[in-house]
């Protein structure tokens, strides 16, 4: 199964919609979307596409208008997801990997520093898609792909031109 994960898309529907045409040209089995947060709107109008949307709160978000984070289940695996900022990732993600351990998440899915991230620690994934909207270090923006096959599990980054 592969998913397209998105994080810090902030409202700009014209440049996610944009993505979620080119995720559907080379990625056509992708019918499942994974949003971090900031904007849940913006999840909201990805559903509205007909994709099956999993999404949390960003710190741009109302309190309230969905959860701040969330454990799922996809394929077997569990799936730890939050935007991040409660967890002060831009200074690390000891805090977010405790609490994936503290869960029993293989995969963590966070955003919140606009920087793609893609790293294995302590056998757990920590994935953040970047943003295609608002990147930063000046680079394109970036979308991510998870992939579950069997007992593995891939991601990587796709770069927005």
């Amino acid at each position: 199964m592969k998913i397209g994960v998105l994080s810090d898309t902030h409202g700009m529907k014209n440049a996610t919609q944009k993505v979620l045409e080119y995720m559907s040209e080379t990625n056509k089995e992708i019918d499942t979307i994974i949003h971090a947060g900031d904007l849940v709107s913006d999840a909201k109008f990805i559903e509205r596409l007909g994709y099956k949307v999993y999404c949390v709160a960003g710190n741009c978000d109302p309190i309230g208008i969905a959860p701040a984070e969330r454990l799922i289940e996809i394929e077997g695996k569990k799936i730890f997801l939050a935007h991040g900022h409660t967890y002060q990732v831009k200074y690390g993600v000891n805090k977010l990997l405790e609490r994936a351990k503290n869960l029993s998440a293989e995969i963590v899915i966070f955003g919140h520093t606009h920087i793609p991230e893609n790293l294995k620690v302590a056998g757990v994934l920590l994935f953040n898609p970047g943003s295609v909207t608002l990147p930063k270090q000046g680079g394109p923006g970036t979308f991510g792909i998870l992939e579950i096959a069997g007992k593995d599990v891939f991601a990587h980054h796709v770069q927005v031109k």
